[in-house]
């Protein structure tokens, strides 16, 4: 629905080189029925292919609807989407990436309702479809179905990833971006981080969006062991925005991640010693087996 209102959400889209993407981000977006007014920010991000000519056409089509954010240089993913929220003055903050889209027609009018009418989150998420560009076939649902609804800052902290981007939207004066922010790899993480520290999520049913993993997107290349170092960092530098009493489950996650980073340390090492303690498992599995076998005979 577009008005010259002051918008009551603010879909906020940042772009770097997705010609082959933003249009149909940008689609999924304005096909969007809803009672109430919403706007669309672009953070274009010093992109160099065709994404410029692209998003001008948009705006050129819909200028009260649109609003593009152009960089000269070269801001990062982080400062991209800082920036791009920090624009917005509506009550509402939802998010998509220039590579994702939208699938339900109604999504900001269901997520919206509900926070309207649940006031004790301040965040709706719902499920999305993970989609590969290499392997079609290999596309699942982010979450099992299975999983809950209700969720506090334990759920952000205890999961590698709560759940890509495309599918959140949340009250814009929760959230906050540390100085250190703009140089995050995870700003999503940190994000999610914020808003935990504010009050809870609640995670719909229904799938209404999907990821696109390629070969261009973090999800797709990344080191393990990085990724636990800057996922460890983040935890230890947010726990500072938590009362005492949540430390140490941040503690413990950051902990946990340590473990695992010297032992795929160690395994890089000496690559050897996964073989042998798959003959040893192997070798103990056997032995439980033939107890078992004895004690049926």
């Amino acid at each position: 629905m577009i008005s010259k209102e002051i918008p009551l959400v603010s879909v906020c889209i940042r772009s770097h080189n997705q010609e082959k993407f933003i249009a149909q981000a940008i689609d999924s977006v304005l096909m969007q029925k809803t009672t109430f007014p919403f706007e669309i920010i672009i953070g274009d991000d010093n992109s160099k292919d065709n994404s410029i000519n692209i998003l001008d056409e948009y705006t050129t089509n819909n200028p009260e609807l649109i609003h593009v954010l152009k960089s000269e240089v070269k801001l990062g993913g982080a400062k991209n989407l800082r920036q791009t929220i920090e624009h917005s003055k509506a009550k509402y903050i939802a998010l998509c990436d220039g590579d994702d889209y939208w699938t339900d027609v109604y999504k900001l009018q269901k997520q919206v309702d509900f926070l309207e009418q649940h006031k004790e989150y301040i965040a709706c998420f719902h499920n999305v479809i993970n989609i590969y560009e290499n392997n079609e076939d290999k596309s699942s649902f982010f979450h099992s179905a299975g999983f809950p609804q209700h969720h506090t800052y334990e759920t952000v902290v205890k999961n590698k990833w709560f759940l890509p981007i495309n599918g959140l939207v949340f009250i814009r004066e929760y959230v906050f971006f540390p100085n250190w922010f703009d140089n995050v790899k995870h700003d999503d993480y940190v994000m999610d981080l914020a808003l935990a520290s504010k009050g809870s999520f609640y995670i719909m049913r229904d799938v209404m969006a999907v990821y696109r993993h390629h070969g261009n997107n973090m999800s797709s290349n990344f080191d393990i062991i990085q990724f636990d170092n800057e996922m460890s960092t983040i935890l230890y530098k947010m726990k500072k925005y938590y009362p005492l009493s949540a430390h140490k489950i941040f503690d413990d996650k950051i902990d946990e991640y340590r473990l695992e980073i010297k032992q795929l340390e160690r395994d890089k090492k000496y690559p050897l010693i996964k073989y042998f303690y798959f003959k040893t498992y192997k070798k103990l599995i056997g032995k439980l087996l033939k107890i078992k076998k004895k004690r049926v005979n």
